[in-house]
């Protein structure tokens, strides 16, 4: 919800109009003592996310207008408006709280450019000392997107990301899923493609898409680890429209995509559940070679995130060199090739710059052939350096932790019953097994354990339901429970 302060007419009902075609739902009025009064009142019913004031009005001028609505909302988020530049205002609007400036005539373009600094955190300290990153909860409001990424740990992050800001997203582990999807009917307002994944890359994937007049002007937006022109050129020719470079950079990311989708209205977005709680603060490893600040960045400040993405990084990519050269010894040398970009783009979202540079050198390596040996070793003594500094963090916070009573157990019969029962709707495709898993995730974790339904949820986020119905029927066997026939 926004509110537009100016005591110009023309200029107040133009940028009503295009925050109201950003998917804003906009109010407008022509003083400062007005914007006062209006706030108030919405305070006690919807409170405004975003105001934009003009600096000049007669009366109460902008910076005087902030600094008192500061003290009834300090949530909101303010732009200023001025048809001066942005030094003559910028000490006194420091101290008002004003996040960003627009300078008159407003375009679209410079408009956008606002909105993304005032409503999408960046890494500079606000002014007024926000302790924790939060992305407008309405940014993408209503909007459906369809991410194509093989990797978990960078769904995970872009996942988190995109909801949080209000979008559904749906998730393809590669082109091929993707293409699928898209065919399916079901309806996107945009794509982000990852390009280099198995079974399909996303260049190939795109030109599938396009060659169906259907979706002609579904924008497709390219994920690349490289910014090359070269890069770039090839995602324009295959169809794509834009691109977002990785490791994801959140104001970078949702700046790309408001330039091809806009929120919806209120009352066309479907209704949303109250936001969490916030959330307990999570000790983080401080480690040589972490940038904590770079890595929190890239999920939006979500420390539990974070935390978790550390996590499943040591253990997942602890054997990545066994794996690279188990692919070369095959022969198999595009494997590990892609195998050395997925830790590239992981440990970028990481804030783990000499691993990503070591990475990217072996990668570069395998693509051309020559210097593998120095490249693999440089990278794995990296890699261990990582790892291994993680692990020693954790064990020493996990001497010092006070111990937690754990959650009651599920009776056994119960909890099996529902693993059977959650095993039949994999088995029928049926896309309820999503709400199934959320609902019954304490039995199924009783059952399997946490990792093995963790890599089921992504599998049937990723309408993987046969790789899904596999792992569960795997895990539930470990433990001695057999998942009986379901098809």
């Amino acid at each position: 919800r926004a509110l537009v302060v100016d005591d110009n007419d023309a200029a107040r009902e133009l940028m009503g109009t295009q925050l109201s075609g950003m998917g804003f739902a906009v109010d407008t009025v022509g003083s400062g003592e007005d914007a006062l009064a209006a706030v108030a009142r919405a305070q006690s019913g919807k409170p405004y996310g975003l105001m934009v004031v003009d600096w000049q009005m007669p009366g109460m001028d902008g910076i005087e207008t902030a600094k008192r609505v500061r003290g009834l909302n300090d949530g909101l988020r303010i732009v200023m408006a001025t048809a001066y530049g942005r030094d003559e205002v910028r000490a006194h609007a420091d101290e008002a709280g004003i996040e960003a400036f627009v300078v008159k005539p407003v375009s679209a373009s410079a408009l956008v450019d606002a909105l993304m600094t005032a409503l999408v955190p960046n890494t500079a300290p606000s002014s007024r000392a926000v302790q924790i990153q939060e992305i407008a909860p309405d940014l993408l409001r209503g909007v459906r997107l369809l991410l194509a990424e093989d990797n978990e740990i960078n769904q995970q992050i872009a996942i988190e990301l995109l909801e949080g800001a209000g979008a559904t997203v749906r998730v393809a582990g590669n082109g091929k899923e993707a293409f699928d999807l898209v065919q399916a009917g079901e309806s996107f307002d945009a794509v982000l493609m990852d390009l280099q994944m198995p079974v399909m890359g996303g260049l190939e994937a795109t030109g599938l898409i396009r060659a169906d007049a259907r979706f002609a002007t579904l924008p497709i937006i390219a994920m690349t680890a490289h910014a090359m022109v070269e890069e770039r050129e090839r995602c324009l020719a295959a169809g794509m429209v834009d691109h977002i470079t990785k490791p994801l950079d959140p104001p970078s990311m949702f700046k790309a995509l408001l330039r091809w989708v806009q929120a919806r209205p209120v009352e066309a977005a479907a209704a949303r559940p109250d936001a969490p709680a916030p959330q307990a603060e999570h000790d983080l490893p401080d480690i040589a070679g972490l940038d904590l600040a770079a890595g929190l960045r890239r999920v939006g400040g979500n420390r539990a995130l974070y935390l978790r993405l550390l996590h499943q990084f040591a253990d997942g990519q602890a054997d990545v060199v066994q794996r690279i050269e188990a692919a070369l010894a095959g022969g198999k040398r595009e494997e590990a090739e892609r195998a050395a970009h997925t830790v590239r783009g992981v440990a970028g979202n990481m804030g783990l710059a000499s691993l990503q540079t070591a990475a990217a050198a072996l990668e570069e390596s395998l693509r051309h052939g020559r210097d593998v040996s120095a490249a693999l070793a440089a990278f794995g003594a990296e890699l261990s350096a990582c790892v291994q500094a993680l692990r020693a963090a954790w064990g020493a916070q996990s001497a010092q932790a006070v111990p937690v009573a754990a959650a009651p157990a599920i009776d056994a019969a119960e909890a099996a019953g529902h693993a059977q029962q959650f095993a039949r709707l994999l088995a029928d495709c049926d896309a309820q097994a999503e709400d199934y898993l959320a609902a019954h995730r304490g039995a199924l974790v009783q059952i399997c354990g946490a990792e093995a339904v963790a890599a089921t949820a992504l599998a049937v986020q990723a309408f993987d339901f046969d790789a899904a119905l596999q792992a569960v029927r795997d895990a539930a066997a470990q433990q001695g429970v057999v998942i009986e026939a379901t098809a």
